[in-house]
């Protein structure tokens, strides 16, 4: 039998069901007239076997929400925001974004088919609002149980909604002003109908009228409409739904663009948005500034006497800022100076300057602007640089003329054509001798972008900064629950390029471990325990979004179309009884450098033998006799550690090993000593708490640090294995001839 879904009527009804994908659109008024257009597309499922609905499609929702609302990453997102506004209004025609329809999988396909076809591992375009992608990547895709989740996809963001395709509801979320975000859930009635194989035939119900159908559902009436038994407050998502109870749902209009009207659906009057954003300038005077802006560019001289009568001006200085950044895009020249002491006027007293739309700014006016003493109080800075005239090495020596400045926030266009300007000015960044600035939190679009994209943005050959990217290698090794001698599965992770401060690595290093215990079966792959944790350690429930790292997003988790035979002659095999583990890829493993750590973790099991012995094993449920406990440490070499010869120097008495405080108190000693130790005993307690956990045998910890020559021991298996791995990856590039366009050939040899 197969099953075919046609749109049923919103009544009561006992056969209706919700779709099982969704697709999940981030909006904002963007667009001309203030329109809604998009800034982030995904879609959702998990697979040929199994569907997204319910509680899960509300969580992912309000996680999403979360993150877009931590104070953390509003500056990025309101600069994205910038630029999407901007790239709309150059793309009226829609010819930068053409409309995309996802694909129909129809129920006919199955199985790894089917896995293959969702995955679109070709899809190697570049996001245009990288960052705001990423806050939807992870907020779909992170699951603090179990890590991540295999279902979340970047889509085009031309995507459109079309509600003939039954498999998918939508999700939608309003961002037009951060501290109010609009919701809605799309979930048309489906309804099963079998049908004999062969057969064209299938029973066509009514469809609902377009009013109704087109009305976005609140988390409760969603879950009282398809899960009425489900939607009270005994059960405990009942708190996922009560907390978007708190927010307000989009208007039939915020979905103009993402769902297109079909020529037979009925007229239906949409209502105007309550929620605009408000023009960030003042009509009253405005003419008279503009006059003397332009007069400043004519006679290229400027005397701050003449802007002192336009000071009692309402919101004179955003209206100045207004009107010199339209004027600066018709690219004439400017004096840098004179332009530094306009932007000094225009952001007087400012903490954050917005300067991502202001275009063509030379370096040399940058860094007027910050010696200017109207901008001593700036704390942050956003800027496009593919728009700044002048070399990275001019930007960053301009940007080091504020001593006071602690973000970075570096863009590119949303129509540019790769990321190597952010890989250029990261690299740049490195070899500065400006070191005060990569104590600065960065975002570079860069990063965000190519994880999503599946594209490296670092050359392998680059040198690494252990200062600025401290963990190179993380080594997770996962003991099976066999008898006998342990016997563990390896997976390395390549933490290089996540610019990750040691603070921020140490927040997510807790979320990970965490994922590791709890999530039985399943691992944090993606590392998105790194790429939402919060900034600090003071408070753990922001969810400050970082790039997600970008190798281990990239390459292929295995050789997935050659014969088992010739898998099984090249990887790593552990025999479990007559199961085999199939080989896997890794990132490259560098060399191991001076100054850089490594960290490894091994989560082991305890087995109560003499629990075991005396187990009825006719009692239902059965009780538990094991218990997971992690044993870590981070090694920092005291020379250099070579892949091809680790041997020479990997001894105990070459290495430092030590524990996360420890860490800590190397790489950033104002972090607070006794809130490390506080953590760390929220993990021991978690962990102690995790279902089915026993009491752990005598002399055992439920966390604790690895003695230096078992940190040897575990890491010397490790580097022995990267050789086979790496023949591994060769594989599976080999099976994928596109996608090793996007992979460097030397992380193959």
């Amino acid at each position: 039998m197969d099953l075919a879904f046609v749109n049923i009527p919103l009544v009561p009804d006992p056969e209706r069901h919700p779709p099982n994908s969704y697709l999940f659109f981030i909006v904002a008024n963007t667009g001309l007239s203030g329109s809604h257009r998009p800034v982030a597309v995904a879609s959702c499922d998990h697979g040929a076997q199994s569907s997204i609905q319910g509680h899960t499609v509300t969580r992912y929702c309000l996680q999403t929400m979360t993150t877009l609302s931590d104070p953390g990453n509003r500056k990025a997102i309101r600069a994205e925001l910038d630029l999407a506004a901007d790239f709309y209004k150059i793309d009226t025609e829609g010819v930068l974004l053409p409309r995309v329809r996802i694909p129909e999988l129809g129920c006919w396909i199955t199985g790894s088919e089917l896995d293959q076809k969702r995955a679109r591992w070709w899809d190697h375009s570049l996001p245009q609002f990288p960052f705001i992608a990423t806050c939807l990547q992870v907020g779909i895709g992170y699951n603090p149980t179990n890590g991540s989740e295999d279902g979340a996809r970047k889509e085009p963001l031309g995507t459109a909604f079309y509600d003939d395709n039954l498999k998918y509801g939508m999700v939608i979320i309003d961002i037009s002003d951060l501290d109010d975000i609009h919701y809605g859930i799309i979930g048309l009635s489906v309804r099963a109908v079998q049908r004999e194989y062969g057969t064209a035939e299938q029973r066509d119900l009514p469809p609902e009228k377009r009013h109704e159908r087109r009305r976005p559902l609140s988390a409760i009436e969603y879950m009282s409409r398809y899960y009425p038994e489900r939607s009270e407050g005994r059960f405990p998502f009942s708190n996922v739904v009560n907390s978007l109870q708190e927010h307000p749902l989009i208007s039939i209009s915020t979905m103009d663009f993402i769902w297109p009207a079909n020529d037979d659906d009925d007229v239906v009057a949409t209502d105007q948005d309550s929620h605009r954003v408000i023009n960030d300038y003042n009509s009253s005077g405005d003419e008279a500034i503009s006059s003397l802006i332009e007069k400043i560019f004519k006679t290229q001289s400027f005397n701050v006497s003449l802007i002192d009568e336009f000071r009692t001006v309402p919101d004179f200085q955003v209206t100045f800022r207004h009107l010199l950044r339209e004027r600066l895009k018709r690219k004439d020249f400017l004096e840098p100076t004179i332009l530094g002491q306009l932007l000094g006027i225009a952001f007087e007293a400012q903490q954050h300057l917005d300067w991502v739309l202001f275009k063509g700014l030379p370096t040399d006016a940058i860094m007027a602007a910050l010696e200017m003493p109207e901008l001593k109080e700036a704390q942050s800075i956003c800027l496009c640089i593919d728009t700044i005239h002048g070399t990275h090495k001019q930007l960053l020596e301009s940007l080091s003329m504020s001593t006071s400045l602690r973000e970075l926030y570096l863009f590119q266009e949303p129509t540019r054509e790769s990321d190597n300007s952010s890989a250029q000015l990261f690299l740049e960044l490195l070899s500065t001798s400006h070191l005060h600035l990569l104590k600065c939190k960065i975002v570079l679009s860069g990063p965000f972008s190519s994880s999503l994209s599946k594209r490296f943005w670092l050359p392998t050959s680059w040198k690494i900064n252990a200062e600025a990217c401290p963990v190179q290698h993380m080594f997770v090794r996962r003991q099976f629950k066999t008898g006998g001698n342990p016997v563990f599965s390896p997976e390395h992770f390549y933490l290089g390029d996540a610019l990750l401060r040691p603070e921020r690595f140490a927040a997510g290093f807790l979320q990970f471990l965490r994922s590791l215990i709890t999530g039985e079966t399943m691992m944090d792959t993606q590392l998105y325990s790194f790429a939402c944790a919060p900034s600090t350690l003071t408070e753990m429930s922001s969810k400050e979004v970082s790039p997600i790292p970008v190798e281990n997003s990239t390459i292929p988790k295995r050789p997935i179309k050659r014969d088992f035979e010739r898998r099984f002659l090249a990887g790593l095999l552990t025999d479990l009884g007559n199961e085999a583990v199939l080989p896997v890829c890794w990132p490259k493993v560098h060399d191991i450098i001076v100054g850089s750590w490594v960290v490894l973790v091994s989560k082991n099991w305890y087995y109560d033998l003499e629990a075991i012995k005396t187990l009825d094993h006719n009692t239902f449920p059965l009780p538990s006799v094991q218990a997971c406990f992690i044993r870590y440490a981070f090694v920092r070499p005291k020379a250099n550690i070579s892949v091809e010869n680790y041997l020479e120097n990997l001894k105990p008495e070459a290495i430092e090993v030590c524990g996360l405080k420890e860490f800590l108190q190397a790489t950033a000693p104002e972090v607070d000593q006794d809130l490390v130790d506080h953590r760390l005993k929220e993990l021991e307690a978690y962990i102690s708490n995790a279902p089915e956990q026993i009491p752990l045998g005598p002399g055992l910890e439920w966390v604790s640090v690895l003695e230096p020559h078992e940190a040897c021991v575990v890491l010397r298996d490790f580097l022995e294995d990267a050789e086979y791995v790496k023949g591994n990856l060769r594989l599976a590039m080999e099976d994928d001839p596109e996608g090793r366009l996007f992979i460097p050939s030397t992380i193959l040899f």
